[in-house]
């Protein structure tokens, strides 16, 4: 990192009055910056790598200000490269007090930092998007295509204030876990963590692709078990009656004529309109074609939407 931008990015967090901070695509980002924010509520690093060892970075001359701990609200951390995982969020902590999120968002193929993400708010959290898949992925780059499903600690269980809940990931036959079926486990595990009481949950996205174009896969995707479960379970008001939304976005599904040909139906809405016939009935599911190219923009398009 040069003089200039190292110099430029710690007059920015020593601003008192610093609640907003978003980066995009700096390298070796400063460790140290962490600790001169006062008032810092949302963060958010994306395409970025972070320098942890304080002996490198440091430089006379910029001493923080002895402070509070930061309240740090929001998280939002897209592709996030560390020398040491771990020890992002050590830097971070000792700077910030992460039990009081209400927001993160983390685009990761690795559970370990969605986690580190998410466990010291288990008890605030009230929205938690997880893209599975890392942004570049598209049908012709392979290389970052079989990266398989693992949700490591993650528990939705654990969550009980969460009103919001976005999944992006793409679905691999060569899988060892189902991401679908773990959406499903973890729904069943909130019903159980409720007892008697109810979920606090709202809103679920769910925002799939899946990894190869062979009819068969496409009626592997129709006859998935998790579909009926989805319907039944979210549509049980014993335990989900403050649920108003579930979004089924489909990246990238087939066209009209392989719809008809292999499925025999018109549309991927109708598609979908089939499988999950409760959430229809109560008029809550929408299910939405999704074309943009790349994995990352339709998902990142659905996190702009404005809330009701």
């Amino acid at each position: 990192m040069s003089v200039g931008l190292r110099s430029a990015l710690i007059a920015v967090f020593k601003v008192p009055t610093l609640e907003m901070c978003q980066i995009r695509g700096v390298g070796n980002l400063p460790a140290e910056i962490f600790d001169m924010v006062a008032n810092l509520r949302k963060l958010a690093l994306f395409r970025t790598s972070v320098n942890t060892d304080h002996s490198q970075s440091e430089q006379p001359g910029d001493p923080a200000q002895p402070h509070a701990k930061t309240q740090l609200e929001s998280l939002d951390l897209r592709d996030i490269h560390m020398m040491e995982q771990g020890g992002i969020f050590e830097t971070m902590r000792s700077a910030m007090d992460f039990s009081r999120l209400r927001n993160v968002c983390v685009f990761s193929d690795t559970p370990d930092i969605v986690w580190e993400a998410i466990k010291d708010s288990s008890g605030s959290l009230e929205i938690f998007s997880w893209s599975h898949k890392l942004g570049l992925y598209n049908h012709t780059n392979r290389d970052v295509a079989d990266t398989p499903f693992r949700p490591g600690e993650i528990n939705l269980a654990c969550l009980p204030n969460l009103r919001i809940f976005r999944f992006g990931f793409i679905l691999f036959s060569t899988s060892e876990i189902d991401p679908l079926q773990w959406v499903l486990q973890s729904l069943k595990d909130i019903t159980l963590a409720v007892g008697s009481g109810t979920s606090a949950l709202e809103e679920i996205t769910i925002y799939m692709g899946y990894a190869t174009r062979e009819d068969g896969d496409l009626v592997k995707l129709r006859d998935h078990d998790a579909w009926k479960g989805l319907s039944s379970l979210l549509t049980a008001s014993t335990w989900f009656p403050k649920l108003r939304r579930v979004n089924l976005d489909i990246w990238q599904p087939p066209d009209t004529y392989t719809l008809e040909r292999v499925l025999g139906t018109p549309s991927i809405e109708e598609l979908f309109f089939g499988l999950l016939p409760d959430l229809r009935k109560n008029g809550i599911l929408e299910v939405r074609p999704v074309s943009s190219l790349f994995f990352r923009d339709g998902w990142t398009k659905r996190l702009q939407e404005p809330r009701w």
